[in-house]
């Protein structure tokens, strides 16, 4: 008698949709080796695991392919194709093994066999179909998460607290509105996790702190949910703040630890050279103090002869930087006006494109036009669509600074102050006369 190996694989999925149960396809088989005469030499059972993962990942079929090295299968049977493979390069990987093991398959409820040529002819024919099918199936996913997100959909899976969703979009929860802007609101206050914890619970609410803090770094509660806009409890400014911060609070700076605000920003207003910071140091009252200062690198190197040098403190710099940096950036504001009349252009074509998009599908549905063109003229659409919103997501702006930003700024770590610097600020340049401020837009 054949020594015959079941096998059976069911995904979640399938086996709730399709009733492709374990135990439907082992009642079956094990019947069929009772009415043909195999012995039932193993039972192979990979469960839950799809026939689109590589056969690697698949435990059960690693071990059969295993016991038909080692001569203990004659025959494999299994009920449908499809639960053997779908990924026609795992096929002939497979394939390629048990043919030099000499160990041929069948599928009981098809007409799928390899010990014959025109079987194997087959087999290949409705692999390659199968496959194909999988992969447009594939595609049409992907196109429909991207345009979900065109139309501003909320494509993710569980909503972000806070949130709750209505229409297919993201909208505030009501129940938690109050509880998760007030934490937002104490953090941006004073960055310390442990009073937006309590901020939260004064409204009956209770978050873990790792939670919260892993809300609290999440560009959601800014407006950007899994790549879908949403409302934003914080501005992205806000937001890049918040990312700045550091959990190193009340700690006095080793010598090895000491922030300097500015390092990497400031620049020789003479030769363009970086400047470097450096820090004096003395004894008053028994306390050591520090006296950090920036310096043209070239000229204290001398590879620049011809630059006169520039020194400048630290504390000067930021003087003049609190003074100076809300009038500057009025300033480029004016630079960018044209940048933002381009941007409502692109948003009137995108209102355009998408209402082409809903005729389009109108005359799909009627009838007017097959569905070849229908697919071309949609994905043509779509990508259009898509460019105008990568220029939109690409466009420059300005810094904008809330109000407060001034008392929010002091109350930062030294950490916090040179990651707020480096958020705002593209590169200070300096001479002994002037400073002046440049910035990344």
């Amino acid at each position: 008698m054949k020594r015959a190996a079941i096998y059976v694989r069911v995904s979640t999925k399938e086996q709730k949709e399709k009733g492709l149960s374990v135990d439907s396809q082992l009642l079956a088989l094990r019947e069929y080796c009772s009415n043909n005469g195999y012995v039932i030499a193993g039972e192979y059972n990979d469960a839950g695991i799809s026939a689109r993962k590589k056969y690697i990942n698949r435990p059960a079929l690693l071990q059969l392919i295993n016991d038909c090295k080692e001569g203990k299968i004659d025959i494999i049977l299994f009920t449908k194709l499809d639960r053997w493979f779908r990924s026609v390069a795992d096929y002939y990987q497979v394939q390629t093994l048990l043919d030099s093991y000499k160990v041929p398959w069948r599928a009981i409820w098809e007409d799928y066999e390899t010990e014959t040529s025109t079987g194997l002819f087959k087999v290949n024919i409705m692999l390659s179909v199968s496959q194909n099918e999988a992969d447009k199936t594939s595609e049409r996913t992907k196109e429909a998460v991207k345009y979900r997100r065109l139309r501003g959909d909320f494509v993710g899976g569980k909503c972000p607290r806070g949130y709750r969703r209505e229409n297919k979009k993201l909208v505030f929860d009501e129940k938690t509105y109050d509880a998760i802007n007030a934490m937002f609101r104490t953090y941006l206050s004073c960055f310390s996790i442990a009073k937006a914890t309590e901020a939260v619970a004064e409204y009956g609410l209770h978050i873990a702190t790792s939670q919260i803090c892993r809300m609290l770094k999440s560009p959601a509660y800014a407006g950007n949910a899994s790549g879908s806009e949403c409302p934003a409890y914080i501005t992205w400014d806000e937001h890049l703040l918040i990312l700045t911060n550091s959990t190193k609070r009340n700690r006095t700076p080793k010598r090895s630890d000491r922030v300097y605000l500015f390092s990497g920003l400031c620049r020789c207003g003479y030769c363009g050279g970086r400047m470097v910071a450096r820090v004096n140091r003395w004894v008053k009252n028994g306390q050591q103090l520090y006296y950090p200062f920036y310096s043209c690198a070239a000229h204290n190197d001398k590879r620049n002869l011809d630059c006169p040098g520039v020194n400048l403190a630290e504390t000067k710099i930021e003087a003049y930087l609190m003074e100076h940096l809300e009038a500057e950036l009025k300033m480029c504001q004016s630079e960018f006006e044209l940048e933002q009349e381009n941007k409502a252009t692109y948003e009137n074509k995108i209102k355009t494109l998408e209402q082409k998009l809903k005729r389009i599908g109108v005359r799909y549905e009627d009838g007017d036009i097959p569905f070849e063109e229908y697919k071309d003229k949609r994905f043509a659409i779509k990508k259009e669509i898509a460019g105008y919103k990568d220029k939109i997501d690409n466009a420059r702006s300005v810094p904008s600074l809330p109000d407060n930003w001034k008392d929010l700024y002091n109350s930062l770590t030294p950490d916090n102050k040179r990651g707020f610097w480096l958020n705002i600020l593209k590169e200070i340049d300096i001479t002994k006369e002037a400073i002046n401020i440049v910035f990344p837009v």
